[in-house]
């Protein structure tokens, strides 16, 4: 019997991202320990999963999670210069993104910094990391995902 070949899904677009399949950010900051990165794309990988990739030679790459997907009670209460720096009034306005921690061992599980999350303005294409000392979630948060 042939078993026929699994094709991997195809990436489900969140309609923030308008349905493209690579959306250019700017981090006018940088992103903390990569300051001198500001120019990212966003290519969606499936779901709540997506690549920040720099957009310079040899830069950073980062896998992300919009943590909503699996804490829907999460918040992030951003302060109002970072409301402004990214060009909003409100915080929902803004997409919140975790950059995820792939495991090196088997049998843990992959995390995600919920205390430096990553804020973008889908309109204008902005983000920021903001970094969140007080949050009672840490850089190593489990994802709740079943193996």
């Amino acid at each position: 019997m042939t078993v026929p070949a699994m094709q991997p899904p195809e990436p489900q677009f969140p309609e923030w991202l308008q349905g493209e399949a690579s959306v250019p950010f700017s981090f006018p900051e940088g992103i903390p320990g990569f300051a001198s990165h500001r120019s990212f794309r966003l290519e969606p990988v499936g779901g709540p999963l997506h690549w920040l990739r720099s957009s310079d030679d040899h830069g950073p790459d980062f896998l992300v999670v919009e943590p909503l997907a699996f804490l829907p009670d999460y918040r992030v209460e951003p302060e109002a210069w970072m409301l402004a720096s990214l060009g909003v009034s409100e915080p929902n306005d803004l997409v919140i993104l975790a950059v995820v921690t792939l495991p090196s061992e088997t049998g843990e599980v992959p995390t995600m910094n919920l205390q430096g999350p990553i804020l973008v303005n889908p309109r204008r294409r902005i983000g920021r990391q903001v970094v969140l000392p007080d949050s009672p979630l840490g850089p190593r948060t489990p994802i709740p995902v079943e193996f």
